[in-house]
């Protein structure tokens, strides 16, 4: 049940299997399974706004201990964890994850319906940030030529420096 964590557009972080170093991140798979009727497979794609992918981080950020007693994120662990877990050594990618993304993480988006979540948001919105600093920052040489590729990392580009979230990720989902 281990899934492979790809970094979209960017060869200089490994492909990794987070799941054979941490289970806790399989059994949040699980717990998922059984909470939602689906494994999670598309939770940086379709459902990455939805309330399960919301549950499904904060069940893996609480089992990893990177949440606070009030569902704050503990920027030092979660910064190190990814670290360790990604296995990223380039400097610009972990400056901008460890000055960025535990500042990102406050922001919230509702469902298009309610605007409202019934899980905590921090930890996808951490991650969503995480993996657009690797591709936002991957040294030229190592950034995989193709449209979608190309796309996607001009479009992080045009979002470059803007602290909130939300303003982030609705301006790319309206382009």
């Amino acid at each position: 049940m281990n899934r492979l964590i790809d970094v979209r557009c960017c060869n200089a972080t490994p492909s990794i299997d987070i799941g054979a170093n941490y289970p806790q991140i399989d059994q949040c798979f699980k717990d998922m399974k059984a909470k939602f009727g689906h494994t999670g497979l598309y939770l940086f794609d379709h459902y990455v706004f939805s309330n399960e992918s919301a549950w499904q981080g904060e069940c893996i950020f609480k089992k990893l201990n990177l949440l606070d007693t009030k569902g704050k994120i503990n920027a030092a662990a979660a910064t190190d964890f990814v670290k360790k877990a990604w296995k990223i050594t380039e400097k610009n990618i972990l400056s901008n994850i460890t000055t960025k993304c535990p500042n990102i993480t406050n922001g919230a988006l509702g469902d298009e319906k309610n605007q409202t979540y019934a899980y905590n948001r921090a930890p996808m919105n951490f991650i969503i940030c995480v993996y657009d600093s690797i591709n936002l920052f991957c040294p030229k040489d190592n950034i995989i030529q193709g449209k979608v590729c190309t796309y996607h990392v001009k479009l992080l580009k045009s979002f470059r420096g803007q602290k909130s979230v939300t303003t982030r990720l609705n301006k790319r989902t309206s382009n």
